[in-house]
């Protein structure tokens, strides 16, 4: 014989509430997703713009195109070079550019012996020489900081000693 049909009362509700979880479930990931991409969305709207700064890159130096030649460059030091300060047989000089009306180009040169060696440098490590005739020459020579300093206090008189008191003197 066959079993009678059980009746409603008897059957079991897990199955119903397992599907009502679910179908619950799917439904606040869902809405958990929507409400997570707008946030994302608003918060790249609402996200400052980088800064984008210029940087100036700095001014290369004299293309060896400009430089003047050698040549010239030793026919000037061979007319000037009496007012050369040499520091253990090596000075730097920087030579007029005519065209910017500054002194653009750097030398190093070498002394052994007689002979003189000249090679471009992009910077001087010297400071220049003032130039005493008011008028600028063609070319321009470098100092030590210790020779300015020393030629520098010349320029200046220290001042006067007063007279010291000896302890018993009596004077006040």
């Amino acid at each position: 014989m066959s079993e009678p049909k059980p009746t409603r009362e008897s059957l079991s509700k897990t199955p119903s509430w397992i599907m009502l979880g679910v179908v619950i479930g799917a439904i606040v990931a869902l809405a958990a997703k929507e409400n997570f991409e707008n946030k994302e969305k608003a918060r790249a709207a609402n996200a400052p713009k980088p800064v984008v700064t210029k940087v100036e890159p700095p001014a290369p130096p004299p293309k060896l195109d400009n430089y003047p030649s050698l040549q010239a460059v030793e026919a000037l030091f061979s007319d000037w070079k009496d007012n050369a300060i040499w520091r253990h047989d090596v000075t730097e000089i920087a030579v007029w550019d005519p065209a910017t009306n500054t002194y653009p180009f750097f030398y190093e040169l070498f002394r052994n012996g007689g002979e003189i060696y000249f090679r471009s440098i992009p910077r001087l490590t010297r400071p220049l020489m003032d130039i005493a005739s008011g008028y600028p020459a063609p070319i321009r020579f470098t100092e030590t900081e210790e020779m300015r300093a020393e030629r520098r206090s010349r320029l200046f008189a220290p001042p006067p000693e007063l007279p010291r008191l000896s302890p018993g003197s009596g004077e006040r």
